[in-house]
């Protein structure tokens, strides 16, 4: 007899989002065909830019309760205001924080769609017709996606993770700035931990 009931979840995007990208890494070694390889580590990429937005949300949560992301804010200014509450200053300069960056930016070329003319040398010394060349130049990617590579996917995940330790293993909330670094209680990690889900027993 199956019996339904409620579910309270709490929904981490950020952890699912890590989840997705690191999937698609995983996906993208495994596959024979370079098209296929193509789509799980832009795929890939693109998640990993969410699970990063997503990270900043989660801990700006935990270190301002009263934060409402419908507010406008600049990315750079939320990820800077979020290190800060989190005992981070001038973080933002680092290679990781670099690094995560270029994801982000990945991600806005692709996401916001912008138009534009870009050019690229192309060799044809190894074509013989002009069918070929024309296939050659066409199979060329546009701008935002040229140089996209696992190696790349694998950099982003990586780093977003190393910040997602060390904003746990060192970070704290402004209410316990005053305390000894051993009594200050850990943020939670982004990425570590699913959501936490409750249900009536059967």
């Amino acid at each position: 007899m199956v019996k339904e009931f409620k579910v309270r979840k709490e929904n981490k995007p950020s952890y699912e989002c890590m989840i997705t990208a690191e999937t698609c890494l995983g996906l993208a070694g495994l596959a024979t065909e370079e098209w296929e390889r193509e789509h799980h580590y832009r795929t890939g990429i693109i998640f990993t830019a969410f699970a990063i937005e997503a990270m900043f949300i989660f801990y700006r949560k935990q270190v301002d309760p009263g934060y409402d992301k419908t507010k406008p804010e600049c990315r750079k200014t939320m990820h800077k205001k979020t290190l800060k509450l989190c005992g981070f200053t001038n973080y933002m300069g680092t290679r990781p924080y670099q690094i995560i960056k270029e994801c982000l930016e990945v991600r806005d070329a692709i996401a916001h769609g912008d138009s534009y003319t870009s050019s690229f040398n192309f060799s044809a010394d190894h074509l013989d017709n002009q069918d070929d060349i024309a296939r050659g130049v066409l199979a060329v990617n546009s701008e935002q996606f040229r140089g996209l590579t696992a190696d790349l996917l694998k950099k982003y995940i990586e780093m977003a993770k190393h910040i997602d330790h060390e904003i746990y293993d060192n970070g704290y909330r402004p209410s316990e700035e005053d305390l000894p670094a051993a009594e200050r209680r850990n943020l939670m990690l982004a990425f570590g931990v699913s959501g936490v889900s409750m249900w009536p027993s059967a």
